[in-house]
């Protein structure tokens, strides 16, 4: 039997909740105060990121993609959506089934958690009215690389669409032979989002909060959506210049 063969030993160990001693209570306070990014130096670089793309714009982020990966191979920061419709007029169909119903599904339940506008009449000739109105521009920030998610693509892009947004926009990064997943575009193409960046990690939530002005793609209004260390980071040091869904975590 080679080493890379020989059986791997996992040992679990019970940690007792209401232990007393301090090694005990310090461990679990590790476990349960733990942040979104618990590492400085990454909080740092994302912060380096942001501030480099809030003055160079488009050429900053392209900057950022040769240094740490997945943009295109010409530089481009944008696809076309013409790009977007032929990837989704070449999916499987039977994939293309699978993303059409899980449009429709996700569809189906973000109309059920539309909130109604409500008027109440306080006194004769006092109404008081609280108005529900959708954001006008959403980024979506979808992993992608070598770990593409539809998924994500899909439940984030949809909730959008049915609260009204006028402009949606996706970005995601390109993989390390410089594409994007066909899948990941298909399912861009099917929900004809406006605009797609392609762009990872930091420099990607700041195309999104500082826009491409070289590009012509203006800031959002909001960044939802989950991604690694340095996607978090980003989203927590642009939250209080852009809104954000919430510091999901890797």
């Amino acid at each position: 039997m080679s080493p890379a063969d020989a059986p791997v030993e996992i040992r679990l160990r019970r940690l007792v909740l209401g232990a007393t001693d301090p090694a005990s209570r310090a461990e679990r306070a590790a476990l349960i105060r733990r942040g979104a990014v618990p590492d400085p130096a990454v909080r740092e670089s994302a912060r380096a990121t942001l501030a480099t793309i809030r003055t160079g714009g488009d050429e900053a982020v392209r900057a950022a993609n040769e240094r740490f990966g997945g943009g295109l191979p010409d530089g481009r920061l944008l696809l076309d959506r013409s790009e977007l419709r032929t990837a989704r007029d070449a999916l499987d169909a039977q994939v293309r089934r699978a993303l059409d119903q899980a449009i429709e599904h996700v569809r189906r339940f973000a109309e059920t958690q539309r909130p109604d506008s409500t008027r109440t009449r306080i006194a004769p000739g006092i109404d008081l009215e609280r108005r529900w109105a959708p954001l006008a521009s959403v980024g979506c920030y979808v992993p992608g690389g070598s770990a593409p998610y539809p998924s994500s693509l899909v439940m984030t892009v949809v909730p959008a669409q049915v609260a009204g947004v006028e402009w949606v926009v996706v970005a995601s990064p390109a993989d390390r032979a410089g594409m994007n997943h066909p899948v990941l575009l298909g399912a861009a193409g099917l929900l004809e989002i406006d605009a797609f960046v392609v762009a990872g990690g930091a420099q990607a939530i700041g195309a999104l909060a500082y826009g491409l002005p070289e590009a012509g793609l203006e800031p959002v209004e909001r960044i939802v959506g989950p991604g690694n260390a340095w996607v978090t980071a980003a989203k927590i040091e642009i939250c209080g210049e852009v809104g954000i869904d919430l510091p999901a975590g890797p």
